[in-house]
């Protein structure tokens, strides 16, 4: 994934787009979820560029993008209102028009024959493609459930649309069974020679690649700190990742530290021989992070976060926060223990959250 998002920039520079979306397992019997993050990204970047008012060659595609999208699906418009919510802005629908369709053409989709959906959703696509390449990224499609695996089919069988590039990222070890939806739907790929699909396949690191990741953070050279790096690799394996969090662990419990005398970092190789586990599993590494360094308040913040997904805004930390210790105080059993709780600053929890490596 991080890999993955690191080209972002370096596609903005060409002169394209690109957008992500993210498949998740507690929304797998919920149709395009990864893709209706995408599509209203795509919404979102016509929307900036005509909206500036700065006359420019985005704001010209932009215009043109506008106008192919409503050669193509201004008929069935209303019927991907309810999967692309920010489209009903874009085609400048009537206010509360969006919303209604939001409501009542759901049902209607599951009516709507799915290769006529597929259809309109390519189209809305092409209207993007005939005027910039577009790099979409979609992350764990392990987790797609089955109406997203075909539209990507769709997508990535279409000949006809050579301006679109499409990254899914997954992890082979959440997909063992033979019969795995997206194991299917490679092999249907690849066999239609339609498209080439090129799989890279992410390893664990070498001692030599763990040398230079770990050279690199602490400003060193790599033959200063080898011997760091082969204990380092020991422990993580190699995990990208986990070597990152292993570097910061060791820096928490001090055996890590930067010397002013000498302005370089110095570390105690026997301490962490000992003290820091063995470990390529990133989860065991935050949760106990979590639960040596947090205090409870920050924790029951970050448990908020974790229920609501992968992207949250700070607004909404606060008002759930809000709403949960409204109901608790409510609650004759646990009103005591509320009322005598200090207030949650969760804003302040979320900065410390940032700060410790975990959002």
């Amino acid at each position: 994934s991080a890999l993955a998002q690191s080209i972002k920039s370096d596609v903005g520079r060409a002169g394209c787009f690109f957008v992500s979306g993210k498949f998740s397992i507690r929304d797998r019997t919920e149709p395009y979820t990864a893709f209706l993050s995408v599509f209203n990204s795509l919404c979102d970047l016509v929307l900036s560029s005509r909206d500036s008012g700065v006359d420019s060659p985005n704001l010209v595609s932009s215009l043109k993008i506008l106008s192919s999208i409503r050669d193509a699906i201004s008929s069935e418009s209303s019927s991907l209102m309810g999967i692309i919510p920010k489209l009903s802005l874009l085609l400048d629908s009537p206010e509360g028009t969006s919303n209604e369709n939001a409501r009542t053409m759901t049902e209607e989709n599951f009516v709507l024959s799915r290769n006529k959906l597929n259809f309109l959703l390519r189209q809305f696509i092409h209207s993007y493609c005939s005027q910039k390449t577009i790099v979409m990224l979609l992350d764990d499609i392990q987790w797609a459930d089955t109406a997203s695996l075909e539209l990507l089919k769709v997508l990535i069988s279409d000949r006809h649309n050579p301006n679109l590039l499409i990254i899914g990222s997954f992890r082979d070890d959440e997909m063992q069974e033979r019969d795995h939806p997206l194991a299917t739907c490679l092999g249907e790929i690849r066999a239609s020679n339609n498209t080439t699909v090129t799989a890279i396949h992410l390893d664990n690191l070498d001692v030599n690649a763990t040398n230079d990741i770990i050279a690199h953070a602490l400003t060193m050279t790599t033959d200063k700190t080898h011997n760091l790096a082969e204990i380092v690799h020991k422990k993580t394996y190699g995990n990208p990742l986990a070597i990152i969090h292993c570097l910061k662990t060791m820096q928490d419990e001090g055996f890590l530290q930067y010397c002013l005398g000498t302005l370089a970092w110095r570390w105690e190789e026997n301490k962490i021989q000992t003290c820091i586990c063995a470990t390529d599993n990133v989860v065991e590494l935050l949760i106990s992070k979590i639960k040596k360094k947090l205090p409870m308040d920050v924790r029951k913040v970050l448990q908020i976060a974790a229920c609501l997904g992968g992207t949250f805004d700070s607004s909404t930390i606060s008002l759930v926060s809000e709403k949960i210790k409204s109901v608790a105080v409510s609650d004759k059993k646990h009103r005591d223990s509320f009322i005598n709780e200090h207030d949650v600053d969760s804003a302040h929890c979320l900065d410390v959250c940032v700060d410790e490596g975990l959002l």
